[in-house]
């Protein structure tokens, strides 16, 4: 498949400590429904590695029968363990999702020889997309420009989720990835600067809550009206930047539930949900950028 535009990075609604089917239909509705190009499931911003199994794969099943083929369908497979991850790419892969988002393995602190065997190890077990997520934050390791190269002319891997907000990184990192494999933005925040760069869209975690203003500058880039899409970029900023002031996905919940998309802004350890005076703080924010009333 062809990545380009804005895939929304779902959010897992939970409540009363299950996964809540009815909160998961309205959100993916509403992101359809403002024309983003794709959905991910069971990435950083669905909380994957505090659900079981058989609940990421309850998530995949339930999202591709809301979606119904509409936009495709990503789904996080990624571990620290690579046997773990060909296992959790083979399941999906049964289920027939659209492409496979696979993480840098964490905690391990692999070189870069070992990333490229890694990842050489999961494209070699399955024939769906893959996209490779570099996420160094969070997983104390980082996709040299050189081993991204080296990955980007496997047939299966066409993109990679690049989640910097270093535009000299970015750079590297698009020109490594060439014509073989799309670049799409990791961080929400700098979605426009991306762009302008080379990337083709955006893995999305702010989007479960304001998905049109995401879908408005990414059509307003590709059509050239860069005053436009400038303006979109300012005028979200706050909202986008307060959302994710927190551990994601702890804002994105609150605001998702504050706008009434989900039921509960529940998150499972070792999260824990935002105390009151930063809700009340991000409550504000959201009323100002007029997401709320």
């Amino acid at each position: 498949m062809r990545y380009k535009g804005v895939f929304t990075a779902l959010i897992t609604p939970m409540k009363d400590g299950e996964l809540d089917h009815a909160s998961l239909r309205s959100l993916i509705e509403l992101q359809i429904e403002h024309g983003v190009d794709g959905l991910v499931v069971n990435g950083t911003t669905g909380e994957a590695p505090a659900l079981t199994a058989k609940e990421q794969s309850q998530m995949v099943e339930w999202v591709m029968e809301e979606v119904g083929g509409r936009v495709p369908v990503i789904a996080g497979v990624g571990t620290n363990n690579t046997r773990t991850t060909i296992e959790n790419a083979r399941r999906m892969e049964q289920l027939a999702v659209d492409g496979l988002l696979v993480v840098t393995p964490y905690y391990n602190k692999p070189t870069q020889a070992g990333l490229d065997r890694h990842y050489r190890a999961v494209a070699d077990a399955v024939d769906t997309s893959i996209i490779l997520y570099n996420v160094p934050g969070r997983t104390a390791v980082s996709l040299a420009p050189d081993t991204i190269a080296s990955l980007a002319v496997l047939p299966n891997v066409e993109a990679i989720k690049e989640a910097t907000v270093d535009m000299d990184r970015a750079s590297q990192v698009i020109a490594a990835a060439g014509d073989h494999a799309a670049v799409l933005a990791g961080d929400d925040t700098i979605f426009l600067p991306m762009l302008s760069l080379g990337a083709k869209g955006i893995v999305s975690a702010a989007s479960n809550v304001i998905p049109e203003p995401f879908a408005q500058l990414y059509k307003k880039f590709s059509w050239g009206d860069l005053d436009e899409a400038r303006e979109v970029h300012y005028t979200h900023f706050d909202v986008i930047h307060a959302m994710l002031a927190q551990v994601n996905p702890l804002g994105v919940k609150v605001a998702a539930q504050l706008a009434g998309i989900i039921d509960s802004d529940e998150v499972r350890t070792p999260l824990a949900q935002m105390n009151q005076a930063e809700r009340t703080l991000l409550k504000e924010i959201l009323v100002r950028g007029g997401v709320i009333a």
